[in-house]
């Protein structure tokens, strides 16, 4: 899947880009193309080539990737706090934040469920929200375990 994306991606482009890698995709409702883009991420929860041609050097991607999990780990008190009183806008800018991170290291996965709950959040799909909300959770998780399992 080697595509290149420009800023701002506009629905009709995210759209058309769907329609090349994914033929046989027949719903063209903006929740339906988060949960394609969510279901179709099978790859590691870091891709290392995006990190290697981001940051270049092994010692600093290691850096890079220790910083993000252990600012998802300072911020998950935040983020539960945010979420048991239903603070939609701050679990906004806690997701805003770490798909910021996330694209800087290529944790691909992670800033996709970020992109999304945040998407869901501006649009004021609470229900939708909800569950991009567990997904970013669990992709929090992911990248946490493939950090520690890579002996950083």
């Amino acid at each position: 899947m080697n595509a290149v994306l420009t800023k701002p991606l506009v629905k009709k482009q995210a759209l058309q880009i769907l329609e090349v890698f994914l033929p046989n995709h027949t719903n063209n409702t903006a929740d339906s193309t988060a949960d394609i883009a969510l279901s179709t991420l099978k790859e590691e929860a870091v891709n290392y080539k995006i990190a290697k041609s981001i940051l270049g050097q092994d010692e600093i991607i290691k850096k890079v990737l220790i910083m993000l999990a252990n600012s998802l780990a300072e911020e998950r008190n935040t983020l539960d706090n945010a979420y048991a009183k239903k603070d939609w806008k701050k679990i906004q800018e806690i997701a805003h934040k770490f798909s910021g991170g996330a694209s800087y290291c290529g944790a691909l996965r992670l800033q996709e469920a970020c992109s999304i709950l945040k998407e869901g959040i501006a649009k004021g799909n609470l229900e939708l929200s909800e569950s991009y909300y567990q997904k970013m959770r669990e992709e929090m998780q992911a990248f946490t375990q493939y950090v520690s399992d890579i002996h950083l």
